[in-house]
């Protein structure tokens, strides 16, 4: 991640594990919403999904959405994590 902007980041996330055969890196800009950002992230899903991250002690707190069929604007919770930091 890296500062865009007033309010922005700039972002890539790697996948070690490319499922259905999705991209094993996306990019992308993210939005600061409350004490979060909010990227693109999951490389397919059916209906569409997004995350919400933000600093933690240990590393990068990911909450991840799935949108739900119909609902375009509302998204349930199916993964709470903290990642660590990626070596350099």
């Amino acid at each position: 991640m890296k500062p865009f902007g007033k309010h922005s980041i700039r972002y890539a996330a790697k996948f070690a594990i490319r499922p259905k055969g999705g991209p094993s890196t996306m990019s992308g800009d993210g939005v600061w919403i409350g004490d979060e950002f909010d990227v693109a992230c999951r490389p397919r899903s059916q209906h569409g999904s997004f995350c919400r991250i933000s600093p933690s002690q240990d590393g990068l707190r990911v909450r991840v959405f799935a949108l739900e069929h119909g609902h375009p604007h509302t998204g349930l919770l199916v993964e709470d994590f903290v990642a660590s930091r990626c070596a350099r």
